[in-house]
């Protein structure tokens, strides 16, 4: 019967039960793993951006009174779809996208009615957001001692389909909020320090994934300034709390500008030296050097 009022309600809102939506969005609600971390999960189909879907798993935790937090995201780049939802139903399924870190096949089912929302990652529309369980297998192995291989067979969450008209155009804003970050690194990592936070990320590519997969393992601490000084030379460094240790030393060099809708942005070239290491739950100790060869800026928009 439940089914029967769902399919009535879908159809009333003009999106037959047998089409499957496309642009969807999958969000799977954070769920226990181990003590003080959850397991969520995020998959937009690839209409949102004009490109490749954008397939996410990601381990969590916070500390410091909410201040801080170490996440491990598992993402993915599927170029062929791995979700589909018809209103009513659907599917997200990987086949060797996410390699040797895990598999996924679950089928969703919606669990309530849809409700109307306008905009969805950026684009604005004719959306419905329907709350939803999953049900079949996902296994997540993590290759750590700690979080070991990671198995659901059922999981709740929500789906954003559209329903209708949808434009994706991302207008320029015609306010800019001044704002400032100091970056150095590479793809494979980076720190970045900005008025209230730092954060420093690891990247790791997943091997036998064909959808080039990677964790990215990352740490942020809020509620502090890292920046210190001013241009020509500026210092950054972590938190008195230890999390993430180091410092660093910045002299600008080149500097550009452009503009983007009401702001202008300044970014400042420059070497950097110094260095940045925190210790991940199972995944151990990391460093990043700074130094001959690493890239470094500042960037101020106005």
């Amino acid at each position: 019967m439940r089914r029967v009022t769902l399919l009535a309600i879908i159809a009333a809102l003009g999106l037959p039960s047998s089409a499957a939506a496309d642009y969807v969005a999958l969000v799977v609600n954070p769920t226990k793993i181990a003590p003080g971390w959850t397991l969520s999960g995020l998959v937009t189909s690839g209409s949102f951006y004009r490109g490749d879907e954008i397939d996410g798993l990601t381990l969590q935790r916070s500390f410091l009174a909410g201040r801080g937090e170490e996440k491990h995201a598992l993402r993915a780049h599927p170029r062929q779809a791995t979700i589909s939802f018809a209103g009513v139903s659907g599917r997200w399924k990987t086949t060797n996208q996410l390699g040797n870190a895990g598999a996924v096949d679950l089928a969703i089912e919606a669990t309530g009615e849809p409700t109307p929302v306008e905009e969805a990652w950026g684009c604005r529309g004719a959306f419905a957001r329907v709350p939803v369980r999953l049900e079949g297998a996902l296994t997540l192995r993590t290759g750590t001692r700690f979080f070991k291989t990671i198995r659901r067979a059922r999981l709740a969450g929500f789906v954003i389909f559209d329903q209708g008209a949808v434009n994706c155009d991302r207008p320029q804003p015609s306010e800019c909020t001044a704002s400032s970050s100091f970056w150095a690194g590479t793809a494979k990592s980076s720190v970045v320090a900005a008025p209230g936070s730092i954060v420093l990320q690891f990247r790791n590519p997943v091997a036998q994934s064909s959808a080039g997969a990677a964790w990215y393992h990352v740490m942020t601490v809020n509620g502090y300034d890292a920046v210190i000084g001013s241009l020509p030379e500026l210092g950054v460094r972590g938190p008195s709390t230890r999390t993430i240790r180091g410092n660093a030393r910045f002299l600008a060099g080149e500097a550009t500008q452009s503009q983007s809708g009401a702001c202008l942005t300044t970014k400042t070239s420059g070497a950097a030296t110094g260095s940045f290491s925190t210790t991940f739950v199972g995944w151990g100790a990391r460093t990043l050097r700074l130094g001959a060869g690493v890239p470094a800026s500042f960037s101020e928009s106005r």
